[in-house]
């Protein structure tokens, strides 16, 4: 399915590639649903599923950030750093009348911008 844009939208989460180069990342991404305060939770929970991502993505809760998750692994039989990234893909409706209506916290207006590259990814909130 498939919005006026052309922009593919997928009812379940699950996978997709990007290729920069040699390189394939791979991007777990997904509406959401838990509202919980801590938006970590759901992410990990997408983290233990999808356990090949090197970035989880999710919105529904609209809250905003990008973050570093670092684990090990091992390179040739040498441990190098595996970054990983949690982000929550943000919202622009401001405090909507539904937030007000059940006291939902205030969560500032914006987006996810990722860069990928061979060798990283950097995000950062707009």
């Amino acid at each position: 399915m498939a919005d006026m844009l052309g922009v593919p939208y997928f009812r379940l989460p699950g996978y997709s590639i990007v290729r920069i180069g040699d390189r394939e990342w791979n991007l777990v991404s997904g509406h959401g649903k838990s509202g919980g305060k801590n938006g970590d939770t759901e992410l990990d929970k997408m983290a233990a599923v999808y356990s090949d991502g090197d970035v989880f993505f999710l919105g529904h809760n609209h809250q905003l950030y990008t973050k570093p998750i670092d684990s090990l692994e091992l390179v040739k039989k040498e441990e190098k750093i595996h970054r990983r990234w949690y982000c929550r893909g943000g919202s622009f409706l401001k405090y909507a009348d539904y937030a007000r209506y059940s006291f939902y916290p205030m969560i500032r207006t914006g987006w996810v911008t990722m860069e990928f590259y061979e060798n990283k990814i950097k995000a950062w909130t707009n």
